[in-house]
């Protein structure tokens, strides 16, 4: 019998370039941050944009994984802490998945996440003497701090003059992330039926956005802010900025519901846009049966812009539009019964499961719930205290899109 030739064991450098591709990219983005360091050429791989929105396409379509990030705020001590849960068991908390940022003690109090895309999520912060603003993706645990905005002559950081509102979102068309800052001059609340009900029945005592003085906007591939010439539309009075679940902004287009003025009387009648691409404002119709209503958010079902309602029964309806920027294509997909006044909708996770709050009872702490439609399962986040509440839900996928701008 002939010699077989001798067998050589198979390392890991002997694997051909596209196997060990096919096999690096079902790992976790974590583990890939630090396989970085083995080679040059693994370092070379794992850092190629293909890889790396290949890696994140794959992250992005698979909903079993996904992870929630929840910012609580402190009814009695304003401090906030974040808290991650798994969609599947939302029970189960998840302290050692991501390590938070350090932020200084003196900032706690002020901690506002303005959105999340890719892994990246963007976040700020009041200094007694500045505001911080950062992206960060906790898979790298790579943290970038954004240059200064431009503020007004006069404008104070801790002045309630002015107020700030950001929104952070991916530009599919240049490949860029990009927060959008309008810097508003608050004036003093108005005497009108229309909104003192509006306000009372949001819980909040703010006034969104009223006469926005300037719009900037920030690229990460530019590593700059610039301010830009286009305003809101010219009779949309204000625009509310409260939307509970981050999921805004991953197509190129950002939303927020415009309160225009009718006859003396304001009231919610549109939907304000800004196309991350061309950096204009537009308007998306509601629908006209239900225009006039309350309503309680916008968010994303499916893929899809969706609008939250409540009926005079205090039913929640959900409304999506089936053919973005139509309105004739709005569709009433579901309605949620029982939603009385102790029950807030918040939004849809990726998995389109619906998530709402229950205020607090002495007996009944786990105010932040979880409904998935077709089982019609409800399960609860962990047991909170009573004095917290949540105040942002951040869905959160692992990512090698780095925080830095473009070379």
């Amino acid at each position: 019998m002939a010699d077989l030739p001798p067998q050589h064991p198979t390392t890991i450098e002997n694997i051909p370039g596209e196997l060990l591709s096919e096999i690096l990219i079902r790992v976790p983005a974590k583990p890939l941050a630090r396989m970085r360091s083995v080679s040059k050429p693994w370092n070379h791989l794992l850092s190629q944009p293909s890889f790396i929105k290949y890696h994140l396409h794959l992250s992005l379509h698979n909903k079993k994984d996904e992870i929630l990030l929840v910012l609580l705020s402190g009814n009695y001590d304003d401090l906030f802490s974040i808290t991650t849960h798994s969609s599947q068991s939302p029970r189960l908390e998840l302290p050692d998945f991501i390590k938070p940022p350090a932020i200084p003690p003196s900032a706690n109090d002020n901690l506002t996440f303005f959105g999340s895309v890719n892994g990246l999520i963007c976040y700020g912060f009041r200094t007694p003497s500045d505001f911080i603003i950062q992206i960060w993706n906790p898979s790298l645990s790579a943290v970038l701090t954004l240059p200064p905005f431009n503020a007004l002559d006069g404008f104070i950081f801790n002045d309630s003059t002015y107020e700030l509102h950001f929104r952070f979102g991916y530009d599919p068309k240049t490949d860029d992330y990009k927060l959008v800052k309008l810097m508003s001059f608050t004036l003093p609340p108005v005497n009108d039926p229309g909104m003192t009900y509006f306000v009372q029945a949001k819980r909040c005592f703010t006034r969104v956005v009223n006469d926005v003085e300037e719009v900037e906007v920030y690229s990460m591939r530019n590593g700059s802010w610039k301010l830009i010439e286009n305003r809101l539309p010219l009779h949309v009075r204000e625009i509310v900025d409260e939307e509970v679940v981050c999921v805004d902004g991953q197509d190129g287009i950002l939303h927020w519901f415009g309160i225009v003025s009718e006859n003396g009387w304001l009231s919610m009648q549109t939907i304000v846009t800004f196309d991350l691409s061309v950096e204009s404002f537009g308007e998306i119709c509601l629908p006209n049966s239900v225009i006039g209503r309350y309503w309680d958010g916008l968010g994303v079902y499916g893929g899809k812009l969706c609008v939250m309602s409540f009926n005079k029964r205090r039913d929640c309806e959900v409304w999506v539009m089936d053919d973005y920027g139509v309105a004739e294509s709005w569709t009433k997909i579901r309605m949620f019964s029982d939603f009385g006044d102790d029950k807030d909708p918040y939004g849809f996770t990726s998995s389109n499961k619906f998530l709402f709050s229950v205020y607090w009872s002495e007996t009944d702490y786990d105010h932040l719930k979880i409904y998935e439609p077709g089982t019609e399962k409800v399960e609860s986040f962990k047991t909170m205290a009573r004095e917290r509440y949540c105040t942002k839900i951040v869905r959160y996928v692992e990512s090698l899109v780095w925080v830095a701008p473009a070379n």
